[in-house]
């Protein structure tokens, strides 16, 4: 009879709404049906939910497009505009190895497309940041509200020096998409290169730049010097609530928003 007495007791608890002390969505362990306790926090969360640490929560965050400017990137239009978009691997728990991302800089356009064999290449330099290209982002890091991140700015390069056919002996077995002859250059950076055995090469400055310090050749292609490059990186401060980042780097003050 005693037993029996219990069980109605606790049974009327349980209609009568007398174990308010179980969270839901949010609140303190322990959790009422259909919640269950998240032991990282030891919040309720819904049952089949991932329990996420901060770390965790803050990347899921960082996903998605951020547009503003970078007061001090060198971009061949003058442009100070900066897009950054931030990528999970899909499927499991996010996780710092699992982001990944893309800059770009300057004007919202196409990456130019430009000849490697056109000895007028003009407006480009090896510090430039061509607009629209497209950089990886790399190395991530997180400190607290902080996202750190690198780029390898001559990697634009890459695709111009691999293309590069008409090439000149500049040393034993030693080879470049610009000649080593004696050049003359005039004020608006045209060069004339006197051939020793007789004729002119005529090339931009910068096209001379960039084949001589971004391009290493031999006899028959050239590739990017990439490895003899230091990345650029870009320390961000990251106001996740109001969707707002700012920070400092080698492209300068940056300022950006979450679309």
């Amino acid at each position: 009879m005693n037993v029996m007495r219990a069980l109605i007791c606790v049974w009327i608890l349980l209609v009568s709404g007398c174990v308010s002390n179980l969270s839901e969505d949010g609140g303190p362990c322990p959790c009422g049906p259909g919640w269950e306790c998240c032991n990282v926090d030891y919040t309720c969360i819904r049952e089949g939910e991932m329990c996420l640490t901060e770390i965790q929560n803050f990347l899921l965050s960082l996903q998605g497009t951020w547009i503003g400017t970078a007061d001090e990137a060198p971009t061949a239009s003058g442009s100070k505009r900066m897009e950054m978009e931030i990528f999970l691997q899909p499927g499991g728990e996010p996780s710092l190895g699992g982001l990944s991302g893309a800059l770009r800089f300057g004007e919202d356009v196409e990456p130019p497309v430009v000849d490697p064999d056109d000895p007028g290449l003009d407006i480009y330099y090896e510090n430039s940041l061509l607009d629209g290209y497209i950089f990886d982002i790399l190395n991530p890091a997180i400190v607290n509200n902080r996202l750190l991140i690198e780029f390898k700015h001559v990697s634009q390069w890459v695709g111009f020096c691999e293309a590069q056919t008409v090439l000149y002996l500049t040393g034993q077995d030693a080879y470049s998409c610009a000649p080593p002859w004696p050049n003359d250059c005039d004020m608006d950076h045209n060069c004339i290169f006197e051939n020793p055995e007789g004729g002119e090469v005529q090339m931009k400055e910068s096209k001379i730049n960039i084949c001589f310090l971004l391009c290493i050749c031999d006899e028959y292609s050239c590739t990017l010097r990439e490895n003899e490059y230091s990345n650029q990186r870009l320390d961000l401060t990251v106001d996740i609530d109001n969707g707002i980042m700012h920070g400092i780097g080698s492209v300068g003050r940056i300022d950006a928003v979450r679309q």
